[in-house]
This record gives C-alpha cells, structure tokens and sequence, in this order.
C-alpha cells in the first residue's frame, strides 16, 4: 500500500463542493463537510465524467453533472441510476491545514 500524499490545504476546499486534485495520475474529487473531508473518484463510473465539472453534492452523494447518478461519499456505493458501479473511494487524513490522501 503506498504512503499518503499531500493532495491539498484544508483552507482552501469550499464547503461541499468538489475540487479535483491529482493524486501521482489518479484523478480525485475532495469534498469537505466540515471538519472531514473524503475523497472518490472525479470520474462517473456510467459515463465518465468529472463531478468537479459542475457536479454537486447533496445529503451525503456526489452528483453527476451529466445524467445526475449519484454516489454515497462515505462507501462510493452508487445511489441513483443510471449508475450501478461504486465510485472508487481514498483514505484522508487531515494533518493541520494539510489533506493526505492514500490512493
């Protein structure tokens, strides 16, 4: 398993809203709601597209920007169709204002 890697300062993730960062050539989508912050995925697992390309996140799911699936963002089970497959999902850890992510 590979070591946490910083992928972004806490200070700057708006509340529930995705931002994409790259973690080596993995592409993930941060969402802080609150103090936590998880990371998935940025990419649908129906039609791959990004969810920091005008996706949204409501009631704990990321929300596709292009057909509206969602995913759980605690598990990355898929919530609402089109989407069946789960969203991969990364370990953070928050370090002061550091965000490290174990991909």
């Amino acid at each position: 398993m590979t070591d946490f890697t910083r992928a972004a300062s806490l200070s700057d993730l708006p509340e529930s809203q995705p931002v994409r960062v790259d973690v080596g050539s993995t592409p993930i989508a941060l969402v802080r709601q609150g103090d936590t912050v998880h990371a998935v995925a940025d990419t649908c697992t129906h039609a791959e597209a990004s969810f920091c390309d005008g996706g949204h996140v409501e009631d704990g799911f990321i929300v596709c920007p292009l057909h509206f699936a969602s995913f759980r963002l605690t598990n990355g089970e898929a919530g609402d169709p089109p989407a069946d497959d789960a969203l991969a999902v990364y370990e953070v850890r928050v370090d002061g204002d550091d965000v490290l992510v174990r991909v």
